[in-house]
């Protein structure tokens, strides 16, 4: 209990410093993501000391990669492990990574310079509160999409040396997720070029594909296809053998219509991936207290995806819809949904960020001209605010 809550208040600190370089914090938002940590550091020893939720299968394995214990399991949690490397080495416990993770959910807050309900929302999600109190690398993996998107999808200022990094880093934790990050900036790209940039762009595409496609099951973990035309039919089977991987166990209560999605044809399966995807359970597969939590978090994102998409910039909506899509075809249980949806979350809170960022300076540009041909006889109106 001690470690997950000095881990957490030790790299909440840290965070907050960090933060503090590139941004300024709003004393509310400070108070209210101080009063975020305490809650889920109280949820996270609870739950660690009553053991109410088991720990799951992974959580070892950034302390694993810690000590240099290197397996084919846990070779993507090097960057969790480089990450969480202080705490361990203070508390010699694998769920210090736990505090770890709390301490950035909440730190991430900080990024909002005002309360706001869709940004209250955002981080009161069960999504997001489940997965913070554990020790898994989906927390560092959803605050880099963040970061990316935050800082590498700006259509005013992106950063594409920022950009570069975090992809890399996205490809120490999930190296399927660099396909997400090169289909939505071809896709962002396309439409914005000249029609000779969109046909050189086009030429190019089709000839990386022809060299990457091959090897995309390799970062799956499967061996590379010997052609182009065999990639679909591996994709297939291991999107089968993941879906059908909880069958006869204890996560099978969670599968998608009850266990027999995978026996659907795949143009069949894939709509209801999707639609899953966004509201879930499914009426059918609604049978337990877990399909209620599961159903709030899916009222909470359709809200918020809709505010989302009210207000954001295509580049937001592109790689969100990217990552859904593509997230969607190997998905065939609900606790995984859960998991994978939760970084979702922060992709929308970097969309409307850059939304209220961009709506503030236009205002303010606005305003500063009419009140100097006001001759500054009046105040000016404050910025615009996020319904």
């Amino acid at each position: 209990m001690a470690e997950i809550v000095a881990s957490g208040i030790l790299y909440y600190v840290l965070c907050v410093a960090a933060i503090s370089f590139v941004r300024p914090i709003e004393v509310r938002v400070l108070l209210t993501s101080m009063i975020y940590l305490v809650v889920l550091l109280t949820m996270a020893v609870i739950n660690f000391e009553y053991d109410l939720i088991e720990q799951k299968f992974a959580s070892t394995f950034s302390y694993e990669r810690y000590l240099g214990e290197v397996t084919r399991l846990n070779s993507n949690f090097l960057f969790q492990g480089i990450f969480s490397s202080l705490a361990f080495a203070l508390t010699d416990a694998w769920y210090a990574a736990i505090g770890v993770n709390v301490a950035v959910i909440a730190a991430l807050f900080l990024f909002s310079d005002r309360l706001r309900v869709p940004f209250l929302l955002i981080f009161l999600a069960p999504g997001m509160m489940h997965i913070a109190i554990f020790a898994l690398r989906d927390v560092l993996l959803a605050a880099t999409l963040f970061l990316f998107c935050f800082y590498s999808l700006s259509p005013i200022k992106p950063r594409i040396f920022a950009g570069v990094i975090l992809t890399g880093l996205l490809a120490m934790q999930r190296p399927e997720l660099v396909a997400i990050v090169a289909v939505s900036v071809v896709a962002i790209k396309f439409r914005e070029f000249s029609t000779l940039q969109k046909s050189a762009l086009a030429v190019f595409s089709i000839g990386a594909s022809l060299v990457a496609l091959p090897q995309i099951p390799v970062v799956l973990g499967l061996p590379a296809a010997s052609s182009i035309l065999d990639v679909p039919e591996l994709l297939l089977n291991f999107s089968q053998v993941r879906g059908d991987r909880w069958t006869g166990t204890d996560g099978a209560n969670t599968a998608i219509l009850g266990g027999q999605l995978t026996s659907i044809p795949i143009f069949f399966r894939y709509p209801i991936q999707v639609v899953a995807f966004f509201f879930s359970p499914l009426p059918m597969d609604f049978n337990s207290v877990e399909s209620v939590v599961f159903l709030i978090d899916s009222i909470i994102f359709l809200w918020l995806f809709k505010v989302f998409w009210r207000t954001s910039h295509r580049r937001f909506k592109i790689f969100l819809m990217a990552y859904i899509l593509i997230n969607a075809f190997f998905m065939a249980n609900y606790g995984n949904l859960f998991r994978l949806r939760m970084p979702c979350f922060l992709i929308m809170f970097a969309g409307m960020l850059h939304y209220l960022n961009s709506r503030t300076i236009d205002v303010m540009h606005s305003d500063l001209g009419s009140w100097r041909r006001r001759g500054g006889q009046t105040s000016m109106p404050k910025a615009v605010d996020l319904s």
